[in-house]
Parts: C-alpha cells; structure tokens; sequence
C-alpha cells in the first residue's frame, strides 16, 4: 500500500500545523496568567500547572497532583477541612486566565494561518 500526498493533504497539513502552533501559543498564554492569578501561599498550587496536549490543536492547562490535591477546591469553591466544616469560595483562577486570553485580540494568535 502506498500513501500519495497530494496538494489538498498538503495544504490541510499545513494548516493543521498552524493550527496546533495558534492553539499551543494560546494555551501558553492562558497557563501564564492562571500561575498569575493562583493563590501562592506555598506557590506549590502555582507549581503544579502544566500544559497537556491531548492531540492536535487538543490542549489542556491543568493544576494539581497528588501533593497539590487542592487544585480543585481553589478553583471551584466548597466545603473542605474536618466534618468539611470550612466553606471556600472559588478563586476561578483558571477562568479567568481563559476568559481574559479569549476575549483579547485572537488574531495573534491565528495571524498567518492559509485557509
């Protein structure tokens, strides 16, 4: 079997490339300023922020591990502590570090992208 490329896959290669660079760059910039927002008191939650590419143009920034099991609670809010007695309100880091990438000039992101 043999796989010919032709100049349509070529150029949807291409754009798929550009694509996943555009959707990398923003997800980069989504991950700087949640670490800019989160709660830093030990920065172990700040630390814990990574970038995971599930595939292409397929990102997520995710905070936590199993030495940062609060991630969660930071972010969304509820009840911790003994009886979970303590009521925490979401600090909505990660949220607002998406909704401030997106709501600025997108097109730096996907300047240059050939459709």
């Amino acid at each position: 079997m043999s796989f010919k490329v032709t100049p349509r896959l070529a150029r949807e290669a291409i754009i798929g490339t550009q694509l996943d660079k555009a959707v990398a760059s923003m997800m980069t910039d989504i991950h700087a300023r949640s670490a800019e927002l989160a709660p830093k008191d030990t920065r172990a939650l700040v630390n814990s922020g990574r970038i995971i590419r599930k595939g292409s143009a397929n990102y997520i920034v995710k905070y936590g591990s199993s030495k940062v099991p609060y991630a969660r609670i930071q972010e969304l809010g509820g009840y911790t502590g003994r009886n979970y007695a303590t009521k925490i309100e979401g600090k909505r880091y990660l949220q607002q570090a998406g909704d401030s990438v997106t709501r600025g000039d997108l097109s730096k992101y996907f300047r240059g992208l050939s459709v």
